[in-house]
């Protein structure tokens, strides 16, 4: 009988251990499959924020994918665009209402005047440091209403510019962000022609009036080359195009003045330069003698 009972007791706490340790080894692989799952979540929320960035169309574009991107993964973000000694407020997400947005926007102020965007640039590497004006600038701390002892960090977009975050930062997907941006960017700071003015010196309301200046001309020589294609082998032969295509030329030049050039004083011919590319290949003597020359 005693023999008995202690068997009983022994397979109860078997038992009882058994179905302890099958808890537990369901509880672990719960926690590895939400791990899992987690990793897997996130791994697809950066691939589809690389994929945005890589198929961006301008400079503009960039910022607003790589700021919106950045949001989930930061309290706030912001993007810096840093050019001729000059920081310039991109766009803002997650900072304040849209006054504060609109402020970030005319954010101006030297690099000089800003040690962290400084060491940022210089040493090509993550900056964190505390939200004072001698770290990041007065103007910066007084718009974005940082708090003394708050904490922001600076990820360089190579020379371009600084991803800007503060509030429960992740940083390792930040810093891959910003250099998937820098990438994303390169090629649209190299398509900006030579002649055009420093580019990150111009706010970026002009940007995108040089942005839409630029696709308008690829779009009308373009058109120009498609329906007057007997005229562009005639002006080719005799080496002058503007003889032949006159009022082609006169009429897109006429509405590149009036939407682009008037528009604003930093305006380059992007026109002129898009007929001396696609249509002369490169070769301004072949637009004629009569040819009356750039807009501006």
């Amino acid at each position: 009988m005693v023999s008995g009972q202690l068997e009983d007791s022994l397979r109860h706490e078997i038992e009882s251990y058994i179905e302890g340790r099958i808890g537990g080894i369901k509880q672990e692989i719960a926690a590895l499959q939400s791990r899992q799952a987690a990793r897997g979540e996130l791994s697809e929320k950066l691939n589809q924020a690389a994929r945005r960035l890589l198929q961006c169309r301008d400079l503009q574009e960039v910022c607003d994918i790589l700021t919106d991107a950045a949001s989930g993964f930061c309290g706030h973000a912001g993007v810096f665009t840093i050019g001729n000694g000059l920081v310039h407020g991109a766009c803002l997400r997650g900072g304040g209402d849209d006054e504060t947005r609109e402020r970030f926007r005319r954010l101006r102020f030297p690099l000089s005047e800003a040690p962290a965007f400084q060491a940022a640039m210089d040493n090509g590497d993550p900056v964190v440091c505390m939200a004072a004006p001698a770290e990041l600038s007065g103007r910066v701390v007084e718009v974005l209403a940082h708090e003394p002892d708050e904490k922001v960090h600076l990820f360089p977009i190579s020379t371009t510019g600084v991803l800007y975050a503060w509030g429960d930062v992740e940083a390792p997907c930040l810093e891959l962000l910003a250099q998937v941006a820098a990438v994303a960017a390169r090629p649209h700071l190299q398509s900006v022609p030579a002649a055009s003015p420093a580019w990150l010196d111009l706010a970026p309301v002009d940007q995108q009036l040089h942005l839409r200046a630029q696709r308008f001309a690829r779009v009308r020589v373009s058109e120009i080359r498609l329906y007057n294609d007997e005229a562009v082998k005639a002006g080719r032969s005799q080496k002058d195009f503007y003889g032949v295509l006159k009022p082609a030329i006169d009429s897109a030049r006429k509405t590149f003045y009036e939407k682009f050039v008037s528009a604003s004083p930093t305006m380059v011919d992007y026109l002129h330069l898009e007929l001396v590319r696609s249509l002369a290949n490169d070769e301004a003597a072949l637009l004629g003698p009569r040819y009356p020359g750039p807009l501006v």
